[in-house]
């Protein structure tokens, strides 16, 4: 089963990876850290959310009439969205590797549970889902930085390449 692209409130970051695409440096690669910012009165968090996260990126579909809908928007009376990226949004598989924390896990704020590294274009697209998944099934608020070396310090392991779990 495929899944649809239906959260247009993410259209902030559809507007951020078309810039990406206008000043060709979409296809650069780009590596995040998901951090535990905040949890409830608890020391510790579970994590949870982030098989469904890889589930839902790796059938991501932007469907035909999402695709019309997008072409539709616009500003100052201009689309927001050119043609050559709408049918890159068509086509778009997306395909990242992610090391996280097993699921499950207990972590304390201010530890890195996830680092994922993919194309920066396909990143922007997927970000807020990212934090919206591992947010609301562990019930914890997360931040999303820019990490320029992810996989050192933190105990985490490599759970899923080109939308495959492993």
């Amino acid at each position: 089963m495929e899944t649809s692209f239906s959260d247009f409130e993410n259209l902030k970051n559809l507007k951020a990876a078309f810039a990406f695409w206008i000043y060709g440096s979409y296809a650069g690669i780009l590596q995040l850290e998901l951090l535990l910012t905040t949890a409830s009165s608890e020391k510790t968090v579970k994590i949870h959310g982030i098989h469904s996260f890889c589930r839902y990126f790796s059938t991501l579909k932007f469907a035909p009439d999402q695709i019309h809908r997008l072409a539709a928007y616009r500003e100052d009376g201009k689309a927001i969205f050119n043609e050559s990226f709408l049918n890159y949004l068509q086509r778009i598989r997306v395909s990242f590797d992610i090391k996280a924390v097993s699921e499950g896990e207990s972590v304390q704020a201010g530890q890195t549970i996830l680092c994922i590294r993919g194309s920066k274009i396909e990143l922007k697209i997927v970000e807020k889902a990212l934090v919206d998944f591992i947010s609301k099934e562990s019930e914890a608020n997360f931040e999303l930085k820019t990490s320029r070396n992810p996989y050192n310090d933190i105990a985490i392991k490599e759970i899923c390449r080109a939308g495959n779990l492993l």
